[in-house]
This record gives structure tokens, C-alpha cells and sequence, in this order.
């Protein structure tokens, strides 16, 4: 072995990851700075559902505090198993490096975060596979910055952001877990599908969906299990990385709660979807790349006689293309799958179009590792065309429309805060996070339960002796207890309004027995006389272990990623 020539390849790898790594700090210093000036996502009705979800991860990052399982401090403050059934676990990381900044500068930061994450394990998982430093850094920025994504930032949709980042990643590793197979590709595949389980429940069960179909297909193709082993690793790994996450919705299971409102499964018309496309002023989920890729990839496999790198990957993004459009017969399908799905064309044409674009990069590895100027023109030529112009034109759209509309529109019967304008004054507010009606996640009630019933929950009123009264309410800022003062000392029975749910354990003191009244809400017996109950905590047995295991399995996880590359690093240095 020529020795010299040893140590001018270990420098050129190290340069070239430093360089990968600049160039995604900067790509993400740029969407900040776009984010900021021209207002992605200014407001929707889902930016105020995660604005309210960060107020709250504010709170329990300040005072050093794991996430509660119910909301006390944000929503209706009525204890709404919100963060038990939408994961706040990897949000709570982002809150708490972004908390000095406030309102929508905090929510921008908070996007760009999930933009260097995506964009890191894109590109390097892209440069794993072979690919070159500027086309590594150039997929990870058109697949994670896709019209898809912008879509979902516009909409305020976080659980999407989060899915849509974390795809790109996740399909070149699974790329790599089955042409190498190294730990540290199983662990690229459990990241993202960890931090998307961590994120949005219904997103990530796409998404894994997705990888159990390559994991199959590829594992059939290579006529070996070993690489389903692989992906099954990963998979154990991905849910001990997330085990809150998916452990607490079974918890809350035998509460049967309410589920969210279902999208009618229908699909989008092909003419509508390409015209969308293709129109500059309108946000798609369909991206001008998505659309060359269809034609691209079976064009080039035609050419080269060469299909099977990226064959899975284009198949897939074509089937979830079908499936977004009303060519499908989604009529006839259960309505089970619209709790799944949650709209055809909202939660597939994104993946479809993410999918098409990875099987065109993957089809093109060989020629940008070692083919002609011609074809490396080409290639950079068709991907800045499909992605340069279209985001040039959404982004300029955006900025004008979100700059003539108001800050935000509030919607009749469900917030507090009844003005158009905001300033900074306003999301320092508590009342700002607050809502007057959210039936998202309640509890199962009896059948005398009623509408009205749950709105005097929501509306902060107590049942005590058969009269209704609003009840006054402080929650302790360093336990989250909350106390309820009643207009006289009683011994009798009181219905607070805080909702009951019968898998969860509520600690409340000086309490005779405990109960879930008609309306779903807590019904204490009182032991003597008093004008003040507090609910202490509201805990399951297997959270706080929950979380310290996941903890500790992320600490291994990357420990052990550290380690292998240590090695690696100075087995080239020896050789």
C-alpha cells in the first residue's frame, strides 16, 4: 500500500465533511432569515396549537420539569391529555435551546432547527452513499426544503414539518443499511423515524409503513433475511428512542377518548394536482422535481439499462402519487384508515414526491461519482430549474400575502384573544394560550353526558349540591398543582372542572374517594369541610420510566455511534 498517499485522503474526507457541514449551517441560516422576513406560517390555526404547546414546554423547560401527560398550563388548563397523545419529546429539546427568543421568531427558530436536523441526515446519508459534497448538500436542500415542506410551515402543520424533514434521511438510510449494513447506517434509520414518532404518531405510522415495504421488498430482492434483521434493529431501536411516545397512547386507551375530526377520504384530480404544481403563486404539495422525476428516472433506466438502485423507491413514490389523486376509489375503502390518513392528498403527495426525487438521486449515484461534465450539468441544470424557480415564486407569494393579511384571523367560540393585531405584549399574555372550547382527546363520559355538560367543563364551572358555578383556579408554579377554590366549605360531593381519565392517577389530598362524574371531570368526596381542592399530580406509573429509558437509550445509542467512528477514524489513520 502507497502510505503517502494515506493521510492526503483521511484530509480530504475531513475537509469535505467540514465543508457538508458549512454548507448546512448556512442553508439553514438562510431559511431562518427568509422565514423571518417574509413570514412562513405567519398564522393559522395550527401555529396557535403549537404556539400553545411551546408555551407550555417553556414553562416545564424553565422550572426543569419532564412534559405533564395532561395540560394544565396551556390550552383550556382543564388537565386535556394533549401532550400524552401528540408527543411533545422531541419538541421539548427544541423549546428549550430556543427559549430566550418569543412568540413567532421562537416558532421560526424552532422550524429551522428541524430544517439542520433534516438537512444533516439527508445529505450526509446521501454522502454515505457516495455522493459527492455538492451533491449531498443539493439533494439534502431540495428534499427537506420541498414545496411539501413549505406547504406544511404555511399551514402551521408541525407534526408534518417534523415527517417531511425526517423522510429524506430516512430513505437513504435505508439505502445504506442494505448496501453496507454498519451500525451506524441501523442507527441513521432509527433516528429519524425515532424523532418522527417523537413529533406525530400518525405521520411516523406512514413513514414506517413506507420502510417495512423496502425492508420486505429489498430483503426478497437480495434473497437474504440479513437485511431485514437490519431494518428490524433499527425499527427496536427507533422505539425505544421514542418509547413515551407511543407507550402513553396505550396507556390512555381504556379512556377511550375522543378522537380528532375526520377528513373525508377523498383524493385530488391528476389535472388539479399538476396544475397546482406548476402554478407559482400557489403553495403545492406536488414539487416541479417531484413531476421531472416521474419522466426522469424511467428515461435514464431506459438509457442505461440500469433500474434497480432506485427501482423501489420510484415505485413507491408512484403508488403514493396514485393514491393522492381521486383515480383511487377511496369511496369504498373503511373509514377507519381517515384516522390514519387524515386527508389522502394532505398526507401522501408530499411522501410521493419525496420519494421520486430520492429514487432520481439514487438512479444518478454512479453518474455523479464518476460521470461526464455533460451529464453533471444536466443533472444540477434539471434540479435548480425544478427548484430554484418554483420556491423563488412561493416565497415571493407568500411574503406579499402574508404581509397584506392580518397577523392572524381568530376563529368564533374557540379563543380568548378577539383582536386582529399582535404585538410582542401579546404572547407574553397566559391568556393569549388559552382556549374557550377544544374537544380534541376528552375522556369517555357516561351516557347522561352531555353538550352542555362538556361546555360548562370548558367554561371553568363546578357542580357542588346540584348548582353550576365558575370556580376560581391557581396553578403552583414549581409543582403544577393546581387548587380550586369553591364559593363555601363543603364536605360533599364536588365536580371540578378538570377532566377525569380513568387510566391515569390523580393525587389529590384530604379526598375520601375519587370518581369520573357525568361529564367526564373529576368527582371528589371531600374527607371534612373545606373551600379549596388541589390536584397535586395527574401521573401514570410507567411515564417517568419511560422517559429515563428512552433517555438512556439515546445516550447509548449515540455513545456507541461515537465509539465506531473513534475506531474507524484511526484504523484509516493506521492503515
Amino acid at each position: 500500500m502507497n502510505t503517502d498517499t494515506q493521510p492526503r485522503r483521511v484530509g480530504r474526507a475531513s475537509w469535505s465533511t467540514g465543508g457538508l457541514a458549512i454548507g448546512i449551517v448556512g442553508i439553514t441560516l438562510i431559511y431562518f432569515y427568509l422565514a423571518v422576513h417574509f413570514g412562513h406560517g405567519a398564522w393559522r390555526t395550527d401555529t396557535w396549537f403549537h404556539l400553545m404547546r411551546i408555551w407550555d414546554l417553556n414553562i416545564a423547560t424553565r422550572q426543569h420539569h419532564l412534559p405533564d401527560i395532561v395540560n394544565i398550563t396551556s390550552f383550556l388548563g382543564l388537565g386535556q391529555a394533549f401532550n400524552a397523545m401528540y408527543p411533545p419529546y422531541f419538541l421539548y429539546p427544541l423549546v428549550a435551546l430556543t427559549r430566550g427568543l418569543n412568540g413567532l421568531l421562537q416558532w421560526y427558530a424552532i422550524q429551522s432547527l428541524i430544517v439542520f436536523i433534516g438537512l444533516w441526515l439527508a445529505a450526509f446519508g446521501f454522502r454515505r452513499a457516495g455522493g459527492r459534497v455538492w451533491s449531498s448538500l443539493l439533494f439534502g436542500t431540495v428534499t427537506v426544503l420541498s414545496q411539501g415542506f413549505v406547504a406544511y410551515t404555511d399551514s402551521g402543520s408541525l407534526g408534518m414539518m417534523i415527517g417531511s424533514a425526517m423522510l429524506p434521511g430516512a430513505l437513504m438510510a435505508t439505502y445504506n443499511v442494505v448496501k453496507k449494513g454498519q451500525y451506524r447506517d441501523i442507527l441513521a434509520l432509527a433516528v429519524p423515524v425515532a424523532i418522527t414518532l417523537n413529533s406525530h404518531l400518525a405521520t411516523a405510522v406512514l413513514m414506517v409503513l413506507v420502510i417495512v415495504i423496502i425492508a420486505i421488498t429489498q430483503s426478497l430482492a437480495a434473497r437474504t433475511w440479513s437485511i431485514f434483521w437490519r431494518f428490524s434493529l433499527a425499527g427496536g431501536l427507533a422505539l425505544l428512542l421514542s418509547l413515551p411516545a407511543w407507550l402513553m397512547p396505550i396507556v390512555m386507551a381504556p379512556s377511550h377518548l375522543s378522537s380528532v375530526r375526520l377528513i373525508p377520504l377523498k383524493g385530488a384530480s391528476l389535472l388539479g394536482i399538476v396544475q397546482q404544481t406548476f402554478t407559482l403563486n400557489k403553495v403545492s404539495l406536488m414539487s416541479w422535481l417531484g413531476l421531472i422525476a416521474l419522466v426522469y428516472v424511467p428515461w435514464r433506466a431506459i438509457k442505461y439499462h440500469q433500474f434497480q438502485a432506485g427501482r423501489v423507491y420510484y415505485v413507491l413514490g408512484v403508488i403514493l402519487f396514485y393514491l393522492s389523486t381521486n383515480l383511487f376509489p377511496w369511496s369504498l375503502m373503511p373509514t377507519v384508515l381517515a384516522n390514519v390518513i387524515q386527508g389522502v392528498e394532505w398526507r401522501l403527495l408530499a411522501m410521493a414526491a419525496t420519494l421520486l426525487v430520492t429514487a432520481g438521486f439514487i438512479q444518478s449515484l454512479d453518474t455523479l461519482a464518476s460521470g461526464t461534465q455533460r451529464e453533471h450539468r444536466l443533472l444540477l441544470t434539471l434540479t435548480l430549474i425544478g427548484f430554484v424557480v418554483p420556491m423563488a415564486g412561493i416565497t415571493l407569494t407568500l411574503g406579499q400575502r402574508n404581509r397584506a393579511l392580518p397577523a392572524w384571523q381568530p376563529q368564533d367560540g374557540y379563543y380568548h384573544h378577539a383582536d386582529n393585531v399582535l404585538t410582542p405584549a401579546s404572547f407574553q399574555s397566559p391568556d393569549f394560550y388559552r382556549l374557550r372550547w377544544y374537544t380534541d382527546y376528552l375522556p369517555e363520559t357516561t351516557p347522561k353526558a352531555s353538550f352542555g355538560a362538556q361546555v360548562s367543563v370548558s367554561a371553568h364551572q363546578a357542580v357542588v349540591d346540584g348548582k353550576i358555578f365558575r370556580v376560581p383556579r391557581a396553578v403552583d408554579p414549581n409543582s403544577h398543582a393546581i387548587t380550586f377554590t369553591l364559593p363555601q366549605a363543603t364536605s360533599d360531593w364536588v365536580d371540578l372542572p378538570f377532566w377525569y381519565y380513568s387510566s391515569l392517577h390523580y393525587q389529590i389530598p384530604n379526598v375520601r374517594q375519587i370518581k369520573q362524574s357525568t361529564r367526564g371531570s373529576v368527582l371528589v368526596k371531600l374527607d371534612k369541610p373545606a373551600n379549596q381542592v388541589t390536584v397535586q399530580r395527574v401521573s401514570s406509573p410507567l411515564y417517568r420510566p419511560a422517559v429515563w429509558v428512552m433517555l438512556l437509550a439515546w445516550l447509548g445509542a449515540l455513545g456507541l455511534w461515537g465509539a465506531q467512528r473513534f475506531r474507524l477514524d484511526r484504523r484509516e489513520k493506521t492503515e
